[in-house]
């Protein structure tokens, strides 16, 4: 063999992690062979993952059947990744001001005012919410996503990996101003001294979009694939409420007309702790089901 090339700050330990986790996009016999070969070979480090991706690509990407899982994967996956994205991008604005001020713009004489730590409490609170709200919705999504997708849950997450990344790097056009509601804290001139930094500009929004976005859909499509342990009717209730937090998602950043004929103006510029009770009660039930199956798992077993 010879010597292979990869770069020196990647540990090899990590290499493999990236081999395992390509071979998962394999059905279960063929990656016992292919892992098989692997060791046989003594293929290790990125090697072994070129060929593993090679692999995939004309076992899965070429395989002309996926055309039939695409669009329904993408007419999810896309409107969802986009929406939480929104979403994210709406809540890091509104919150980077309240920490503008609390950070940047708090000295040492302002800290020891208690009007400060009351004008804090009051609303960190609902800070902290949005976030566990945006958080609980977007595994929620991944959930309803995972479940849908079914055997082709890694395309759907590279799927909504690859929207959230375009997203942040390109921003959304304009034009999808008549359809979505695109308008964010920053687009006032009254807080442009928030935004002038990079952080809040730029890193910030960023972050939340990962940790609240990218990884809970993630964890939720992983956690999807155990549905199919609960009973019937609790299986129905909670994939209902999956797609009810969805439909919720979409109504709540669609600019809506108003309907002149009935007198009807919907919400223009909702928020998402409106839906955070059912957001987060839906991750709630799931742990209770997963609690309720496996206690009935540990009875049964004695017996």
């Amino acid at each position: 063999m010879g010597t292979e090339l990869r770069p020196a700050f990647i540990p090899e330990s990590v290499i493999s992690r990236w081999v395992n986790l390509a071979c998962e996009a394999l059905e279960p016999p063929e990656r016992e062979v292919v892992c098989g070969d692997l060791v046989e070979a003594g293929e290790y480090g990125w090697t072994a993952l070129r060929q593993v991706l090679s692999l995939i690509i004309r076992r899965r990407v070429l395989n002309l059947e996926i055309a039939r899982y695409c669009l329904p994967i993408g007419a999810l996956t896309v409107p969802a990744a986009v929406l939480l994205t929104l979403v994210a991008m709406r809540i890091a604005d509104g919150s980077a001001i309240y920490l503008w001020m609390w950070i940047d713009n708090s000295g040492w004489q302002i800290v020891q005012n208690a009007g400060f730590w009351n004008l804090v409490l009051e609303f960190a609170p609902g800070i902290l919410f949005s976030y566990v709200a945006l958080a609980c919705c977007s595994w929620t999504c991944g959930l309803f996503i995972g479940w849908t997708a079914r055997r082709n849950r890694w395309l759907a997450a590279l799927l909504l990996v690859a929207v959230v990344v375009s997203i942040a790097i390109c921003g959304l056009p304009d034009a999808l101003g008549r359809i979505l509601v695109l308008g964010r804290a920053r687009d006032y001139n009254g807080n442009s001294a928030v935004f002038l930094g990079v952080f809040y500009r730029w890193i910030f929004p960023r972050v939340l979009e990962l940790s609240l976005v990218v990884l809970p859909a993630w964890w939720g499509m992983r956690r999807s694939s155990t549905i199919h342990q609960f009973a019937h009717p609790a299986r129905f209730v909670l994939l209902v409420f999956c797609g009810v937090v969805f439909g919720s998602l979409v109504c709540q950043n669609v600019v809506w007309s108003p309907i002149d004929a009935w007198g009807i103006w919907p919400l223009r510029y909702p928020h998402l702790p409106e839906i955070a009770p059912l957001t987060v009660s839906v991750p709630i039930a799931y742990l209770f089901l997963i609690i309720h199956h496996r206690l009935t798992l540990r009875r049964a077993g004695p017996g």
